[in-house]
């Protein structure tokens, strides 16, 4: 299957702090850019700061780092259960898990909140926590070069059987409702686009709870301030334009983001 999930945005409020420790750490890299995108509804103006990093530090996945300047992208409210809430985490494949943690926890100061074998997959994960997602890593070792591949998008819903029929009723191909690996979860798989991901949802006190927001899609094409994904082809962007523009969400015309 054809993976279009490629890039990491990470967000930082000072860009220029964050390129300054990066080189003190002895890492060569250029001044960062700048960019700007207009909202094709109000005309609203938002500018923010990139810094591209080097392959040593991405090893195999696009990654950069961004400082948003100027304007905000609205939020967007519904009462719709079937509705995403929230990116809850992405997961990245590596075959070193020991040097993902020096890039991640000790060069770009990510918490690493867990590092265990899991006996069931006969892998070691990390979970790093980085405000409220977490990346995931599950390391598979090889005798290859260090590297990592984005593998895939878990995204948190209120209620994940209104998603699921909604998701089955719209022809998207999913699996069956099933329990997650966290206790009180349940999932579904999603192939939408040729895109791996799973929605989650979380039970508390014996009921489903969280807030719907279907914006999360936008990570596949602004860089908005979370950690998020990017297509890796722009045949597909009219298309997901379209849904998001369907579903309310803001969108934006951007330069200089690439």
């Amino acid at each position: 299957m054809e993976r279009l999930l490629i890039g990491v945005v990470l967000g930082t409020d000072d860009i220029s702090k964050t390129t300054t420790e990066i080189r003190d750490k002895g890492f060569a890299v250029a001044d960062h850019t700048e960019g700007e995108g207009i909202n094709f509804k109000d005309q609203q103006i938002r500018k923010w700061k990139n810094l591209f990093l080097p392959p040593e530090l991405t090893r195999g996945i696009f990654s950069f780092i961004i400082q948003h300047t100027e304007g905000e992208l609205p939020p967007f409210k519904t009462q719709e259960p079937s509705f995403i809430n929230k990116l809850d985490h992405l997961v990245i494949n590596t075959n070193d898990a020991d040097g993902f943690i020096k890039i991640y926890k000790d060069i770009f100061g990510i918490r690493l909140a867990l590092d265990k074998v899991i006996d069931h997959w006969k892998s070691r994960m990390l979970f790093f926590r980085l405000n409220k997602t977490t990346i995931e890593v599950i390391e598979k070792k090889d005798d290859q070069d260090s590297n990592d591949r984005l593998w895939g998008l878990s995204w948190e819903v209120e209620s994940i059987k209104e998603s699921h029929k909604r998701l089955v009723a719209e022809g998207v191909k999913v699996t069956p409702i099933k329990k997650g690996i966290k206790e009180n979860t349940l999932v579904i798989t999603v192939s939408f686009m040729k895109i791996a991901s799973s929605i989650s949802t979380y039970y508390r006190r014996r009921e489903v709870s969280g807030r719907a927001c279907y914006l999360c899609f936008a990570a596949y094409l602004l860089p908005i301030r979370c950690a998020c994904a990017l297509p890796r082809s722009t045949r597909r962007l009219p298309l997901f334009m379209e849904l998001l523009d369907r579903r309310g969400a803001t969108l934006c015309s951007a330069s200089a983001c690439l």
